[in-house]
């Protein structure tokens, strides 16, 4: 059988504490109870009976307060969240119920300690009393599934969020990941050749290689990197482009030295050129120029514009997770430019602190 507590904690529940509620909301409850009923005593008199009024009446609401409290809890408990509101709703009547049923006890209970043998004052009818009060705790308890509401629904974009990260990150991983077999295939052939026909190329081939795989394991999980560290990665993996490809492929640098402190997310600019490589062909006749430049608070990456012939996965997905990182580790967006002849992607830059 479950432990029964006379004061169930409401902030694992709600996911607030109410101390201060049931304090402050019972004071004002037994204030407005008062001025209903009694209207006129607090100036008449007599002010013995008006403060013994006074200390019936707040007993009165704190028991009530906390009896409607329970079973709202207990409603919450069964179901909880945004998502069940409606079941909760549904379910109200039986706390309207439980409240006429604990009134009328306690309108017994207290009725010989409240009767005034004042016609000036005299008792008020049950049926307004239950009227009235059922009116204050209606109230009261709209106000418990508001704040309940508000911190769920508060709770709810927290984990939302959450999730985001979460997934991004398994992007990011899989970026890694995907990076890792494909690339290192391809270089592993290109080092090969270059072994045969110039050792000294190659050994600087290899310094290169280690230098982007050890960026990729140091910063891919970093939320943000600093442009000079992005740079350098990146002009060891266009190295290693280059050999691939030759002079079929010119990647070029123009960075102003004012925005090397600035912050973007980690293998952004890789996945840039990549997408350019992957959606363009590259050939002798018809080279493929990137232009990777500072342009304010933006970092340019420009490229001309030859489409792949039966290429079916257009500009798209690449492009949609980079700017999904973006927007949710910034709160910025990427943005594309267009032309007959060229493509133009811009990757914010959030400026040092």
């Amino acid at each position: 059988m479950r432990n029964f507590k006379i004061r169930p904690l409401s902030q694992p529940i709600i996911g607030f504490d109410d101390t201060q509620i049931i304090f402050f909301g019972t004071v004002i409850n037994t204030a407005i109870l008062m001025g209903v009923f009694y209207p006129n005593m607090l100036f008449t008199g007599p002010y013995d009976r008006y403060f013994s009024l006074w200390l019936g009446i707040i007993v009165f609401v704190f028991i009530h307060w906390y009896a409607m409290r329970y079973l709202y809890l207990e409603l919450v408990r069964r179901y909880p969240g945004f998502d069940n509101r409606r079941h909760r709703i549904a379910r109200l009547h039986l706390v309207v119920l439980a409240y006429f049923v604990i009134s009328l006890i306690l309108d017994l209970i207290t009725d010989p300690f409240l009767v005034i043998d004042d016609p000036l004052h005299e008792k008020p009818p049950l049926t307004r009393e239950l009227i009235i009060g059922l009116v204050i705790s209606t109230v009261d308890i709209a106000m418990y599934e508001f704040l309940h509401y508000i911190i769920d629904l508060k709770n709810r974009r927290i984990k939302e969020e959450e999730l985001k990260k979460e997934a991004l990150n398994s992007e990011l991983v899989g970026l890694r990941n995907q990076l890792s077999p494909h690339f290192l295939f391809n270089n592993l052939s290109a080092l090969l050749y270059l072994i045969e026909s110039n050792k000294e190329r190659s050994i600087d081939f290899v310094h290169k290689l280690s230098c982007v795989y050890s960026y990729i394991i140091r910063h891919s999980e970093h939320e943000l990197v600093s442009l000079s560290e992005e740079l350098e990665f990146v002009k060891a993996y266009s190295f290693l482009l280059e050999e691939r490809y030759g002079d079929n492929l010119h990647i070029q640098f123009s960075i102003d030295p004012v925005c090397l402190n600035h912050k973007l997310v980690p293998l952004a600019i890789q996945s840039a050129v990549e997408n350019a490589i992957k959606h363009n062909s590259i050939t002798q006749a018809s080279p493929l120029h990137i232009e990777i430049k500072t342009e304010e608070d933006y970092l340019s990456i420009r490229n001309n514009l030859q489409p792949k012939r039966n290429l079916h996965e257009r500009n798209g997905t690449g492009l949609k997770n980079i700017n999904s990182r973006f927007k949710l580790v910034t709160d910025k967006t990427i943005e594309i430019q267009w032309s007959h002849n060229s493509f133009l992607l811009k990757l914010p830059l959030q400026r040092s602190a």
